[in-house]
């Protein structure tokens, strides 16, 4: 195989010597290609996102990074797939990409405490933890998933707006908000336009369903043929370079984290520090990706039998392109909901497994049809339901204000509905009882556990380093008012969007705590 055409560290690849690609990010050296060409092959890099996460291979340069233009992406973008800038046509990155071997994925769990308050009573129960395993693809690899995304999102786009679907999909998508191009959507929002939909009835059940396990379900014949629909291809087969992709996630290797750190010589301080050991010293040389070369990859990680590969069913929960397949996935099902509902004037929202159906009237009967009729959907997707997590809340207007209406003797189970008694509904990461909405409280107490966790940590850290600023500045960034893009802000923008100080209250007592 021609070297110049190849990545190094494929699990697929057996060389018996040193891949000669090992530094393939000096994508300097090579040409600019005109800004002509690249206007001719109609690439836009909207979707380019850089990654800083170490994996086998290494990151983009800082370099790179500062010159996010078109004329510089374009000019790595094609000489990370081996191409030279002479290139005319999309057909060349096609044919590349076909020849590409993907790196394994870095696969890790996420636990999430769960607890269930018990009824009628302040007690709570304490929840096995929620379990998520997250893969995340090589900074190359990323690299062309997310092109990849650009195309086949830009298909999904247009036929959710055929069908009129752009506002009932709401996940892995960019929804504007109104008058305001630049900004998009986020579960805030989605939450409140369902919570004043629900105070628009006079009365409505909301039906909440979870399909169990999303991801890791996913039938890949069903995917194959949903990417097909997409593309409008009805020959049955994907072009090579979509099925070079599809292969790739759904017979996906990954590596565990841990088992690759071991392997590696690699502490989770070191992870963290990013910063490499000498003589059980820590020197002034970052760590900038696990493997230092194609022979550690190949003899350490390759060779050690640490590649696990999924073959069944399911693709990788992380990478840049797994959200969209998701949509893709369900479009189908989704088509098939919003017309049936449409037949009762109820409304139908899906953010990734998680769907709610909001039914006007009191109609018992037809509740329970139209939730006979989404489990066989969801059912014909080779898909579950599960059942622990389907709720029902009913809301009646009562004196002009909307309020949930809880079952309160053994008759309003009518017809094996049963309907709940929490008195509240849950969307979203925010509760809503009619009158008014607040964030999840189980959210709040994960939140105030992480402070006194990080806490503790930088105690610890600070009487081992004598470096109290640094820590103080960690602690201010991620878990006070003063920082950005933390839980905090993201509690203060529900306030300010759903215009109730309450929910800013839920969190006043954050500073003390630091």
């Amino acid at each position: 195989m021609n070297a110049n055409l190849t990545w190094w560290g494929g699990c697929r690849w057996t060389g018996s010597s040193p891949h000669p690609l090992i530094n393939i990010f000096n994508f300097f050296t090579f040409n600019i290609m005109s800004k002509e060409k690249i206007k001719n092959l109609d690439l836009n890099y909207s979707w380019f996102k850089p990654r800083r996460y170490l994996h086998f291979d290494k990151p983009l340069t800082k370099g790179f990074n500062k010159e996010q233009n078109n004329v510089n992406l374009n000019n790595h973008f094609f000489h990370l797939i081996g191409l030279e800038s002479t290139i005319q046509s999309k057909s060349d990155i096609s044919s590349k990409v076909v020849a590409h071997q993907f790196l394994p994925f870095i696969q890790f769990e996420t636990k999430t405490p769960r607890l269930q308050r018990l009824n009628d009573c302040r007690a709570v129960k304490k929840l096995p933890p929620k379990i998520r395993n997250i893969s995340y693809a090589s900074h190359k690899d990323s690299f062309i998933y997310s092109y990849y995304a650009y195309i086949l999102g830009k298909k999904y786009e247009d036929r959710l707006i055929r069908e009129e679907l752009q506002n009932n999909i709401l996940a892995f998508r960019k929804i504007r908000l109104d008058g305001d191009s630049s900004i998009g959507k986020s579960n805030i929002h989605f939450a409140k336009d369902a919570f004043d939909l629900i105070k628009q009835q006079e009365s409505c059940f909301c039906l909440c369903l979870d399909i169990k396990k999303f991801f890791d379900n996913l039938n890949h014949d069903v995917l194959k043929d949903a990417w097909l629909n997409v593309l409008d291809i009805y020959s049955g087969k994907l072009p090579a370079d979509h099925y070079a992709i599809y292969k790739s996630l759904s017979r996906y290797s990954y590596v565990k984290l841990d088992d690759a750190l071991h392997a590696l010589n690699i502490s989770r301080t070191m992870l963290r520090r990013r910063k490499q050991k000498r003589a059980g010293r820590y020197v002034n040389e970052p760590l900038i990706s696990l493997c230092k070369h194609a022979t550690e990859f190949r003899n350490r990680i390759s060779n050690a039998n640490l590649i696990r590969v999924n073959y069944h069913k399911g693709i990788p929960q992380g990478s840049p392109l797994s959200g969209l397949l998701a949509n893709i996935y369900m479009l189908e099902f989704d088509i098939a909901s919003k017309r049936y509902l449409e037949n009762f004037n109820a409304m139908y929202f899906r953010y990734c497994d998680d769907i709610l159906i909001i039914i006007p009237g009191d109609n018992v009967q037809l509740l329970k049809d139209i939730q006979n009729y989404i489990s066989q959907l969801v059912k014909s997707q080779k898909l579950q339901i599960q059942e622990s997590k389907t709720e029902i809340v009913f809301f009646k207007k009562i004196d002009n204000h909307i309020k949930i209406v809880m079952p309160m003797l053994e008759k309003d189970n009518i017809m094996g509905m049963s309907i709940s008694k929490k008195g509240y509904l849950q969307y979203l990461g925010m509760i809503f009882d009619g009158e008014r909405a607040i964030i999840r409280p189980g959210s709040i107490s994960r939140f105030y556990k992480k402070l006194h966790k990080a806490k503790k940590l930088a105690i610890k850290s600070k009487d081992k380093n004598r470096d109290d600023i640094l820590y103080k500045h960690k602690l201010y960034s991620r878990y006070s008012h003063l920082g950005h893009r933390n839980f905090v802000s993201y509690v203060k923008r529900a306030s300010q969007h759903f215009e109730d100080h309450r929910i800013k209250r839920q969190v006043r007592n954050h500073f003390k705590k630091i």
